[in-house]
This record gives C-alpha cells, sequence and structure tokens, in this order.
C-alpha cells in the first residue's frame, strides 16, 4: 500500500506543477495582450483545475499522516525483542527476563484521548487493576514466566490474547499514529509461531531482533516469512 501512496503523492506532485506552469504562461499573456472573455474563462477552469488537484494532494498526504503504521518485533525467545522496544521508549513497558516472557501479543500505542493516566486492555477490554502506571506494570508483572500462569488464566490470557498497553499523550517518544508489536518468541511451538506469521504479515514494518552470537532456528524461519513480499525489512542486532 505504501507504494501505491506514495505513486499517488507523486502523479499528483507532477500534475499540479504542470498545471502551474500553464497559468503562469496563460498570466504572462493575459498581461501583455487584451484578454478576451474566452481566455479569462480558460484561465478561471485552469486555475480551479489547480486548486482541485492541491486538495487531492492534501487529502492524500493528510491521510497518509494519519494512517496507524504497525511496527512488529519478532525473534526467537530471549533475542531481546522487548528490551529493544523498552530501550527505543525509554520506558520499561514491556516485562524481560532470561527465559520467555512474551506469552502472547503485547501493543504499545499512544492513547486516544487527553487523559495523563496509563491503561491496559485484553483483548479489547480493560481490567478493573488496568489503569494506572503502577496498576499497569503490576499486571504486566504477570505476563512473564510459569509462576504466574494460574494469574493468566484468570485473566484469560493465552497465546493469541493481545495485551494492549495504552501510553499517555504526554509521553511523545512514541508518535500518535505508530503501534509497537511485540510477539511471542519464533520457535515455541505452532500456536505460538503462528502468532507471530500473522503478526508479521499484517504489520508495516518488520524488525527483526536476534542475539549476533547465536543466531537461531527462530530467526532463519522468520527470515523465511520475510521474503515473502513484507515491505519493509530491518534487523536489529544485539549483544549480550
Amino acid at each position: 500500500e505504501f507504494p501505491k501512496v506514495g505513486q499517488q503523492l507523486r502523479d499528483l506532485t507532477e500534475k499540479l506543477q504542470k498545471v502551474k506552469k500553464i497559468c503562469t504562461k496563460y498570466y504572462e499573456q493575459l498581461r501583455v495582450e487584451q484578454a478576451t472573455p474566452k481566455k479569462c474563462k480558460d484561465f478561471r477552469q485552469l486555475t480551479e483545475y489547480l486548486t482541485k488537484i492541491r486538495d487531492d494532494l492534501k487529502n492524500v498526504q493528510e491521510k497518509e499522516a494519519s494512517k496507524e503504521i504497525t511496527i512488529a518485533f519478532a525473534g526467537a525467545t530471549s533475542s531481546g525483542k522487548s528490551s529493544v522496544i523498552n530501550a527505543l521508549l525509554r520506558e520499561r513497558c514491556l516485562p524481560v527476563g532470561c527465559a520467555q516472557t512474551t506469552m502472547c501479543i503485547f501493543k504499545v500505542c499512544l492513547k486516544k484521548d487527553d487523559s495523563d493516566e496509563w491503561s491496559v486492555e485484553i483483548d479489547g477490554k480493560t481490567p478493573k487493576t488496568g489503569k494506572g502506571e503502577k496498576a499497569v506494570n503490576d499486571l504486566l508483572s504477570l505476563m512473564s514466566g510459569s509462576k504466574h500462569r494460574v494469574e493468566r488464566e484468570h485473566l484469560k490470557i493465552g497465546t493469541e490474547s493481545v495485551v494492549e498497553v495504552n501510553w499517555p499523550l504526554k509521553c511523545k517518544l512514541l508518535p500518535a499514529n505508530v503501534v509497537l508489536i511485540d510477539t511471542p518468541g519464533f520457535g515455541e511451538g505452532k500456536k505460538s509461531d503462528k502468532v507471530v506469521t500473522d503478526s508479521c504479515n499484517k504489520a508495516d514494518i518488520i524488525v527483526a531482533v536476534m542475539d549476533v552470537m547465536s543466531p537461531s532456528r527462530g530467526t532463519v524461519s522468520i527470515m523465511h516469512i520475510f521474503s515473502k513480499g513484507n515491505p519493509i525489512f530491518k534487523m536489529i542486532i544485539k549483544e549480550n
């Protein structure tokens, strides 16, 4: 979709430049010669056409600027996906650890309202303890490790669940239309691998995270996904 929108912008800009040249030429002709009513009418039509193209270009640009851009982080367990997101945001938004910590899909995005309060949603619903920065952090701490399995089951959180962390608008490190997706470790099982694959296929940008010292089979599998036409591919190399 990005290449298509880019081509639309280029086409509209080219038309705009052509019409501007014609209008400039007409203006000189009308200024030097005595303009006839027909010429004045033609000039008015060209001006209207130029205005329409300008408005179309502005609409396309505004539409693209407001479009939600999804960035998916994928990699093997303990490759550092959550740590990379936390480092980018300069906040420990997501749980990290040596074992598998991302048990489901995490979405990090800005809140749509003006509230200064943090919040978290699980599969589109806000739990009773899902508001306020401390409450959000306490809730997220349950998302990692086998010792919190019972709590996750109580919250009905599984591999396919989506936990959305909503930042207040005052946190300007994350653009309003950007959504960061933290996926489960690749290579842990068919169900989690499907979740990662689906997330990557829906993403606008994919960031593959792997440990430079031990490229894993999960990373190799992700590379196979990338070969299926995902628009943007970027790899981050992480050192221990």
